[in-house]
């Protein structure tokens, strides 16, 4: 098994357990991503993966999770490569109920997959990215803004 990118890692979960495979957590570090891991042949499905990119002097980690991810299909004896698009599709919906305004977020990757953005220099019990917003009048006037909860 081998990924498209240096650091990270992935979560597989076997689409069928009555073939005896395990769950397959699979880790590529820095000085080692070249070297494929071994899994045992079956069909899984992509449940969960993390890229971990350095920009800027920080670590960023780009984690997804799906119960129904991708299926990945290994074969005996031969190479398999995952290719995990790292692109973020934001998407924000707004909704006036009565008097009140509400605003969600939902940040998606590879295949649909639900995703979070970490920044490792965030300290404290949420080390996800802020998803700060404002909401203003048409002439500029800031009615109101906030920091939305994701992930």
């Amino acid at each position: 098994m081998t990924t498209s990118y240096d650091r990270g890692s992935i979560y597989l979960l076997p689409v069928d357990a009555t073939h005896g495979l395990d769950p397959a957590r699979i880790v590529w570090k820095q000085d080692d991503q070249a070297k494929p891991r071994p899994v045992h042949a079956g069909v899984y499905r992509l449940a969960n993966f993390q890229i971990e990119r350095e920009s800027g002097g920080r670590d960023w980690i780009l984690s997804a999770t799906a119960p129904d991810g991708p299926e990945v299909v290994v074969h005996d004896g031969q190479e398999t490569a995952i290719d995990i698009s790292p692109h973020v599709r934001i998407g924000w919906e707004g909704r006036l109920d009565g008097k009140r305004y509400a605003l969600s977020l939902g940040l998606t990757g590879h295949a649909g997959m639900e995703l979070s953005l970490f920044d490792t220099a965030i300290q404290g019990t949420d080390p996800r990215v802020p998803a700060r917003f404002e909401l203003r009048e048409r002439d500029g006037t800031v009615v109101t803004a906030g920091t939305l909860v994701y992930g």
